[in-house]
């Protein structure tokens, strides 16, 4: 886990501490227990992460486990290929997507109480798969989504409302070309003044030396 500041133009990002995840007994994190991917902080400040391999969500304070929820066992994800993006709404409550598509779709997750419901399922479009996922002040949900052709990366940004079964309700916002960007995962709104969409995307370079990490600041329209 790393703290990291942006410049104001965001135009640089600086680390400036890292963090091993903790067990409940207060030791890192075993290689096997410790792959995060997505990230959620709750209007009450309680921090939640989604982790693949062993596919769950855990709530950390001071960057130690508090309590672990391993996804139902209905839902059989491959190990790198789970709970990528993570949300959290207005409520409190998570919303989790897996990567790995079923039955055409991406089943969409809600842990509530330490309880988990499905609620739907986000249609597969073209080779993209959910990598991140943010929430806006009207409760419409913001996916990040990841193609990989030979280790060039593509994104898109879908947006949908809560609950949905239909088509209708999401939207295409953002796309990039092939190549253009590296491997986006993270997508976080950003609060502004003004009516338009500002989302932060981070890259991971997944430690190889040919792919970078980026920072990247959108600014849409007024939607």
């Amino acid at each position: 886990m790393f703290d990291a500041r942006i410049s104001d133009e965001v135009t640089s990002l600086t680390v400036t501490a890292s963090h091993h995840l903790l067990n409940q007994g207060g030791s890192p994190l075993s290689r096997e227990r410790s792959d995060a991917e997505g990230l959620a902080i709750t209007p009450d400040g309680r921090m939640f992460i989604s982790l693949e391999r062993q596919h769950r969500i855990d709530e950390f304070r001071n960057r130690q486990t508090v309590q672990s929820w391993p996804i139902p066992r209905a839902i059989a994800l491959p190990p790198n290929g789970g709970l990528e993006a993570l949300a959290v709404d207005a409520d409190g409550t998570l919303w989790t997507l897996s990567e790995t598509p079923i039955r055409g779709g991406f089943p969409l997750l809600e842990l509530r109480d330490g309880e988990w419901k499905e609620r739907g399922s986000l249609p597969q479009s073209g080779r993209f798969l959910p990598v991140g996922a943010d929430f806006d002040a009207s409760g419409r949900l913001y996916i990040l989504e990841r193609s990989n052709q030979l280790w060039r990366f593509q994104s898109r940004i879908r947006r949908i409302n809560i609950p949905t079964e239909d088509e209708k309700d999401i939207e295409i916002l953002w796309e990039s070309a092939l190549g253009e960007y590296d491997n986006l995962e993270g997508i976080a709104l950003l609060d502004n003044p003004t009516r338009d969409i500002h989302l932060l995307l981070v890259s991971d370079d997944n430690r190889m030396p040919l792919q970078t990490t980026q920072v990247l600041l959108l600014r849409l329209g007024d939607n």
